[in-house]
């Protein structure tokens, strides 16, 4: 039988006892006692500022679970820790909702190329429209403190103690994790899709140099007029590039060959995501 510790109304406690974790701690032999098997921990994150109820399943930092200073709704990471080891020495399983599937508030962005898609990946129109490919500057870079003093940390103890977790294929990709890259910042390439963020499509341009530029105002106000729709594409830039011979700065692919920088740039106008589980915006970083 499991027991839930979450209710999305549960009030902000007023005091360091009525912290949830604490109430859990000292109640464990009581779930015991009730038939209680395994105990479901909600999201210990500290939430973003602007989730609605401070549940934990609006996050940025995946490394931030709270302190005695700046607690969670339901307390301290330490208070967590010990509400878990009070629920094992009771007998109880525990398990931790750890919200893989999404994260918000990123304040950095990067050019990647978006696809507008349903929550299954698949290209859907909106009153008509749609677009695929367009050039897009999306929040997608971040993570806060936690993940880059800890993204990763522990990689070399996980191999060794879970093997099997470093020889398994991605499902989604047919590549198996490597235990030797940290990831210290959020991008869009561990990123699948997005929500819609109201940056606008066709105000993204490719410069010369290979750089990207956004059309927009130094109030933040939008130019009354977009690119026509080639230009907002990135099958634009990579014809003009095949045509002209030339190429996206070294940079842009990391150390390769030519003919590897070619194929790159010829699969970026297919490019297409598997799957976007809960996101509108299919993304694929440039």
């Amino acid at each position: 039988m499991i027991y839930e510790d979450f209710s999305l109304y549960q009030p902000e406690p007023t005091s360091t006892e009525n912290h949830a974790y604490n109430i859990i701690a000292q109640n464990a032999a009581l779930f015991n006692n009730l038939g209680i098997t395994d105990f479901w921990m909600a999201p210990a994150y500290t939430p973003f500022s602007m989730s609605r109820y401070n549940e934990g399943y609006s996050m940025t930092d995946r490394y931030n679970l709270g302190t005695n200073a700046n607690p969670t709704k339901y307390g301290s990471g330490e208070e967590l820790a010990n509400a878990i080891a009070a629920l094992h020495s009771a007998g109880l399983k525990v398990q931790e909702d750890i919200v893989m599937n999404q994260m918000i508030g990123f304040s950095g962005q990067e050019a990647v190329t978006v696809t507008r898609t349903n929550n299954r990946g698949i290209q859907i129109y909106v009153n008509g429209k749609t677009y695929a490919n367009q050039i897009y500057f999306a929040y997608t870079t971040g993570g806060g403190n936690g993940q880059e003093t800890y993204g990763g940390k522990y990689l070399s103890e996980l191999q060794s103690k879970y093997p099997d977790l470093f020889t398994t294929r991605a499902i989604s990709t047919g590549v198996a994790p490597d235990p030797t890259t940290r990831i210290t910042q959020w991008s869009a390439k561990y990123q699948n899709g997005t929500s819609l963020q109201n940056i606008g499509i066709g105000l993204a341009v490719k410069l010369p140099n290979g750089d990207y530029a956004y059309l927009n105002g130094g109030n933040n106000d939008k130019f009354k007029t977009i690119l026509p729709e080639q230009m907002g594409s990135i099958g634009y830039y990579v014809q003009q590039e095949l045509k002209n011979k030339t190429f996206l700065p070294r940079q842009s692919y990391g150390r390769s060959s030519r003919r590897q920088k070619l194929r790159k740039q010829r699969n970026l106008v297919k490019a297409r995501l598997k799957s976007t589980p809960a996101a509108v915006i299919s993304i694929s970083r440039l």
